[in-house]
């Protein structure tokens, strides 16, 4: 982990990647610390800039920023390193993986549970960086519900947590994702609704409207 001089760290091997840059409001700002405040980030609203790399972050997080130009992220991009740190912080990416199509190996039969089952199944590679970039346009509130991890178990644990879902199925095949277009927020209840479908995914304006009917329905039981 490589740290620098305001006691932020970084793994060594993304600062590697970054691509030099020295433009916008991140110019000569530290990207180690623009990474941790990634990892840190909740969402919110406000301006964004956009770097020659296609990557977005907020442009009063990289004003917050302290300058620095010392080893080994000097003249590396902040926007970069700030859309890394979303997605090893509050994006985890692991949890958002949807196993689409495969087979299962027969499983033992009976009432016994806990006994380990060997499963085979074809998923489709998912980039974190896409699902960060669609946290920080869109935000980590629900699009369908309007739930907010953060307001439900407070910001210190969730820690900005949100679903991310594909618009398009991945099984479709690869292609460039427009994370603002091809991805969206939602909270896990909804996530797993819009799946549930069994004549296709839904969309999220009918994904509102299914919202919407349940609460009309139940406000007239109740009243």
């Amino acid at each position: 982990m490589a740290q620098c001089p305001h006691g932020k760290s970084m793994p060594d091997e993304l600062i590697s990647r970054l691509e030099d840059s020295q433009g916008g409001s991140g110019r000569h700002r530290c990207a180690v610390c623009a990474y941790s405040r990634g990892a840190a980030y909740t969402g919110g609203g406000g301006d964004m800039e956009q770097c020659s790399h296609g990557s977005f972050a907020p442009v009063d997080d990289l004003l917050a920023l302290p300058e620095y130009q010392g080893s080994p992220a000097r003249h590396k991009c902040p926007i970069c390193a700030f859309v890394d740190g979303v997605a090893q912080g509050a994006a985890e990416p692991d949890l958002d993986t949807i196993e689409i199509a495969g087979h299962a190996e027969p499983e033992a039969q009976g009432d016994v549970e806990g006994t380990p089952v060997w499963r085979t199944h074809r998923t489709y590679e998912r980039n974190s960086r896409n699902r960060a970039k669609a946290i920080i346009l869109h935000g980590n509130t629900c699009l369908g519900c309007g739930f907010s991890f953060d307001s439900a178990y407070t910001a210190g644990h969730a820690r900005g947590y949100i679903e991310v879902h594909h618009v398009h199925p991945l099984s479709e095949g690869p292609r460039v994702i427009n994370p603002y277009e091809d991805l969206i927020p939602l909270c896990a209840n909804c996530h797993r609704m819009v799946h549930r479908s069994g004549s296709g995914w839904l969309n999220l304006e009918e994904l509102r409207d299914l919202i919407a009917r349940a609460q009309s329905e139940t406000e007239s039981n109740e009243s």
